[in-house]
């Protein structure tokens, strides 16, 4: 039996069932959108008569646009206990009327109606208002510094002499083409500013101190020559004097024989050794040079040469945000800035979550009252395809939960079904020929970009009665480079770019000794890139979103063939090469579903649980997709059902 309470500006009329004209439509519906937590919904639309009608005419009479009224609607047991079913405001502005009737919506002011209407809603917060106490300690990812060198003529010639002697060749600094983070360890030079060597051509590089991980160099190109055979070399030495006090190992070469292209190509030429004792270089010059005999013409093309050496910038603190800050401050904003809704975060289904910090770009740029912008759209798609995490809404609270705890093993419910409402199907929008997670591609103009491997990855499941992708990317960044990048421009100017509004997250936990927070690191070896001892963010690479969302995933896919990546795709985590194919096991569930209408009116007490339906010999293991039912005049259970087994 259902008692229903009309309150008029907090005055409460209990209301005959002839006071609602279509008390008999009145339903309740349980309903699991995109395989999150189940949702309660119930009735909009009321029509009213009798008393109802005077009631709510009178109040709109006295009241016009600021009247007040609510609906609640409540059931009694068989011990004539009284239980709240449903309750609402009605939506004045709907109102209609004529004679008899009153029609009226009800507001569905729920967490979970707010949420829909606003979660596409970008909002902009100071990040001062949301940051941690303690800043990170952002200690740099180890860069690449890049000088690139061209020759000024293609062709020499040793004027003068008789025996084998050398011609330095005239290499200068390409201005436009270099990458320089941390300098002080090498100065460029060009014979055009006055030569190291007397008067000598060749000299392109001097050696100021030595760079701690190590000073390299690429080179490659074709030389030919007129008579003779002839060598190619780098040497190094003493400003003062001419004469070359050492040839970089594996440069020496005599195959350079006339009548023949000689191609010449090196890569990681060591110049400096970080694994030796090689202080003796500091102020040393370095020059190219060819040594042949006097009068032979010396052809050098395709020159291709650069220089280079790992080092990082300082140290910068930038500040950061805990997600569960921001959930809630995004749901005050939901709520009109008022309190009254909580979000939390249940830790226990991932370990990362713990030390998971929130990084606006403008806090990375250094920029004077950095602000931060997101919606609850972006978080829950962050937490879903990195986390695996999905919101389970309640009346004034909102959980991020592993997805799989939503879907409880224990049967809650066994239904004998033999009625003739009985229909299985195949989802076919459940079914993927290609499966794409990671992250955004971004574009660098730099070579240490191209080590980047926080961007997307594409399998192919192998299924072939489809074309559609199913797509776990977050939106919110986790690219050490792009933060790196950031970075980099303090101080340079402070006009907005493209990345200022993007949002980033980082792995870093909190150290008590130092006052700070700083990137985790610890746990992770990798492997593929050219900074692996500084790179962070490891633990939030595409192929984690794999891992942290593989029952659901195994749903859909049971074998994922690695097709290509819109990144490094060289990278190996932990020994786990990321371009390695993956088989999943242990589907959430399949991609049939059930659908029965039934007068068992039990609803499970754990809407989450698995009901069983047997039919035919067969039992049918399944999730609650959807369930509905009118309170006002029953006629049964309408269930759609997620099916996880048939047995």
């Amino acid at each position: 039996m259902n008692r229903y309470i009309l309150i008029i500006n907090g005055t409460p009329f209990i209301l005959k069932e002839d006071c609602i004209k279509n008390w008999d439509e009145v339903s309740l519906s349980l309903k699991r959108n995109d395989f999150s937590g189940i949702i309660r919904s119930f009735s909009s639309k009321f029509e009213f008569t009798n008393k109802a009608y005077n009631l709510l005419l009178n109040e709109y009479r006295t009241n016009y646009l600021k009247a007040n009224a609510q609906i609640e609607v409540y059931t009694t047991d068989n011990e004539r206990n009284k239980r709240f079913v449903y309750g609402s405001y009605l939506d004045f502005g709907s109102l209609e009327y004529d004679d008899t009737t009153v029609y009226i919506n009800a507001i569905d002011n729920s967490l979970a109606a707010k949420l829909k209407a606003k979660k596409s809603t970008e909002y902009e917060y100071l990040v001062d208002e949301l940051k941690e106490k303690k800043a990170l300690n952002y200690d740099r990812l180890l860069m690449q510094n890049t000088y690139n060198f061209d020759i000024d003529n293609d062709e020499y010639i040793y004027p003068s002499g008789t025996s084998m002697s050398n011609t330095n060749i005239d290499v200068y600094l390409v201005d436009s083409n270099n990458e320089v983070y941390v300098d002080g360890y090498v100065e460029p030079y060009h014979e055009s500013d006055g030569a190291f060597y007397g008067n000598s051509k060749g000299v392109f590089m001097k050696i100021l101190a030595l760079p701690p991980h190590g000073l390299y160099m690429d080179l490659s190109c074709d030389i030919t020559i007129s008579s003779g055979t002839g060598r190619f070399e780098i040497g190094y030495g003493k400003t003062e004097g001419g004469a070359s006090e050492g040839i970089v190992d594996r440069s020496h070469t005599s195959g350079i024989t006339a009548g023949s292209v000689y191609h010449y190509e090196e890569k990681g030429l060591v110049l400096v050794d970080p694994q030796k004792n090689e202080s003796k270089k500091i102020g040393m010059v370095y020059r190219l040079y060819v040594n042949t005999a006097a009068g032979v013409k010396i052809r050098i093309e395709n020159f291709k040469m650069a220089v280079y050496y790992m080092g990082k910038m300082q140290s910068e603190l930038i500040n950061v945000i805990k997600p569960a800050i921001l959930l809630n401050r995004l749901l005050k904003s939901i709520n009109e800035e008022k309190e009254g809704y909580i979000g939390e975060i249940d830790y226990t289904g991932d370990t990362r979550l713990s030390s998971t910090m929130i990084m606006a770009a403008e806090s990375a740029r250094g920029l004077e009252k950095a602000k931060i912008y997101t919606s609850f759209k972006k978080f829950s798609d962050w937490m879903e395809s990195v986390y695996g995490y999905v919101p389970d809404i309640t009346e004034n609270k909102v959980v991020f939960k592993k997805r799989t705890s939503l879907f409880h093993s224990e049967v809650q419910k066994r239904i004998g079904y033999t009625g003739d409402e009985f229909k299985v199907k195949v989802n076919s929008s459940l079914i993927y020929a290609l499966l794409r997670v990671g992250y955004d591609k971004q574009d660098y103009d730099s070579i240490n970009g191209r080590d980047e491997f926080h961007f997307t990855n594409e399998y192919d499941t192998g299924i072939t009665i489809t074309d559609k992708a199913l797509e776990l990317i977050s939106p919110l960044r986790a690219d050490p480079y792009g933060i790196e990048f950031l970075v980099s421009k303090r101080g340079k100017d402070t006009t907005d770019n493209e990345s200022d509004n993007d949002t980033f997250f980082v792995g870093a936990s909190l150290n008590e000794g130092s006052g700070y927070y700083e990137l985790v690191r610890e746990g992770y070896s990798i492997t593929g890139i050219i900074s692996s001892s500084s790179m962070f963010n490891v633990m939030f690479s595409p192929r984690s979103i794999i891992e942290a969302n593989k029952e659901y995933i195994a749903s859909f896919m049971q074998s994922l063939r690695f097709a290509s990546s819109s990144g490094n795709s060289d990278v190996v985590i932990n020994d786990i090469s990321e371009n390695s194919d993956i088989e999943l096991a242990e589907p959430l569930f399949t991609v049939d579903t059930l659908t029965i209408s039934t007068a068992d009116g039990g609803i499970p007490s754990d809407v989450n649980a698995l009901v069983e339906v047997e039919r035919n010999n067969l039992l049918y293991t399944c999730f609650i997709n959807e369930l509905k039912y009118k309170i006002g005049h029953y006629e049964g259970v309408e269930y759609n059902l997620q099916i996880k087994s048939i047995g």
